[in-house]
């Protein structure tokens, strides 16, 4: 029997728990626990919010090469529907790569200057100089980095706020704008109220144009549906005492280009609010909006192998269970 924080553990998900395939052993266990602490950035700073589930069966597949292991991991929540053998027909498709086309990489440590403590541990691809710190930035405190190629490649995680409000009545008006970028802010010319995911878009290239790195275009963009996690969150989020606000919650992605022959495929994850107050006397706007960007950048014809290599960063990046507890 195997054990987990649920207690003893069948190999039972089917009959027999092991299967060998061309390329490694595939393995069943059912009734689990969750696993790991959240690892996703975006989802982190909410998790308290968001209900997990409490029952999961897995599929664990080991690959081996000589004298080394590789073990992939699916956890499958039991309430949901499985097709066990697409899964392993899947997973034996893996292999690893050969030795002329891996990377090497190290860990870097983030450690907050608050109380000494690593947050989190970045794996940094060779080839690849990086930075990262911890950022305190309105509710939030948590940690951004970036890694940057010699070739321009870089792949990076952002914080971007925007805060904005305009007062009308009959003799004139005002407005401003707070922007804040990982932890800076600044008063901004014009006012800036984002409302959904085209407005986000927006304010996400006109910040890459000024920050004179060659101009930005849109190539496409995708917004994805709102899943029931997100939806379940925003229900669970406290609003804030204005009436007439409307929340905001989107999520999706957007390809850039660049006349510098580069391309940018970013990540967006919005939340927030808006609305307006009319009265007989003044009329106003209230505007936040919260964005976390995720960002791989590449020449042009290398964005899918950096893209390849960002998709390692995430999947391993370690988070202190001390440093969230």
């Amino acid at each position: 029997m195997w054990k987990s924080q649920r207690g003893q553990v069948p190999l039972a998900l089917c009959k027999p728990p092991t299967k060998k395939t061309s390329n490694g052993l595939v393995l069943y266990i059912e009734d689990a626990g969750y696993p790991y602490y959240p690892e996703d950035p975006a989802n982190v700073p909410f998790m308290f919010l968001m209900p997990l589930p409490r029952n999961y069966q897995v599929v664990h597949y080991v690959i081996s090469q000589k004298t080394d292991s590789l073990i992939v991991s699916l956890y499958l929540p039991r309430d949901g529907e499985v097709y066990k053998e697409e899964i392993v027909k899947i997973l034996s498709s893996f292999a690893f790569l050969p030795s002329n086309e891996r990377i090497s990489w190290q860990y870097a440590k983030i450690v907050d200057p608050a109380n000494g403590m690593t947050a989190v541990l970045v794996p940094v691809p060779n080839g690849f100089n990086y930075s990262g710190n911890v950022v305190k930035q309105g509710t939030k405190r948590w940690f951004i980095y970036s890694l940057r190629g010699s070739d321009g490649s870089a792949i990076r995680i952002d914080f971007v706020d925007v805060n904005s409000g305009a007062v009308s009545t009959g003799f004139g008006g005002n407005a401003y704008t707070v922007l804040t970028i990982n932890g800076s802010s600044s008063q901004q010319p014009n006012f800036i109220c984002i409302r959904g995911f085209d407005n986000a878009v927006a304010l996400v290239v006109g910040i890459l144009n000024a920050i004179g790195e060659g101009r930005w275009s849109k190539v496409w963009e995708k917004e994805f549906p709102i899943s029931k996690e997100d939806l379940a969150t925003m229900q669970r989020t406290p609003t804030q005492p204005i009436p007439g606000l409307v929340p905001i919650r989107a999520k999706g992605a957007v390809l850039l280009s660049s006349d510098r022959g580069m391309e940018r495929l970013v990540s967006i994850n919005l939340s927030g609010s808006y609305g307006q107050n009319p009265s007989y006397v003044a009329t106003s706007i209230n505007c936040s909006a919260n964005m976390i960007l995720t960002s791989v950048q590449a020449p042009k014809g290398k964005l899918r192998e950096v893209s390849g290599i960002a998709s390692d960063v995430y999947s391993n990046i370690r988070i202190n269970p001390e440093y969230v507890g």
